[in-house]
C-alpha cells in the first residue's frame, strides 16, 4: 500500500525533516545530515528517536539515501 509523498522540511546546515507522518499531527522524520541517521521526532524540535525499523535503520550520506530511507520507513506503514 503506498502513503504517498510526505512533506520535507529542508533545514539549516543539511538537516531535512519530514511530516507530519501519515494519520499524526504531531510526529516527524528528522536526519541530521551526512553520516546520520533517521530519528522520530515528537513534534518539531520535541524528543527524539533512533528509527531502528530495517526499512531505515542506518546511516546515511546524502540527502538521497536518506530520502529512500524515509520513503521506505512510510511505505512500511511503521510511524
Amino acid at each position: 500500500m503506498t502513503m504517498g509523498k510526505i512533506a520535507r522540511q529542508p533545514l539549516a546546515w543539511g538537516m531535512t525533516r519530514w511530516g507530519p507522518l501519515p494519520d499524526t499531527t504531531d510526529l516527524f522524520l528528522f536526519w541530521d545530515g551526512p553520516g546520520a541517521g533517521i530519528y522520530l521526532e515528537k513534534g518539531a524540535g520535541g524528543d527524539q528517536a533512533r528509527v531502528r525499523h530495517p526499512s531505515a535503520a542506518g546511516t546515511y550520506d546524502t540527502a538521497r539515501q536518506a530520502q529512500a530511507a524515509v520513503d521506505a520507513f512510510v511505505e512500511a506503514g511503521t510511524p
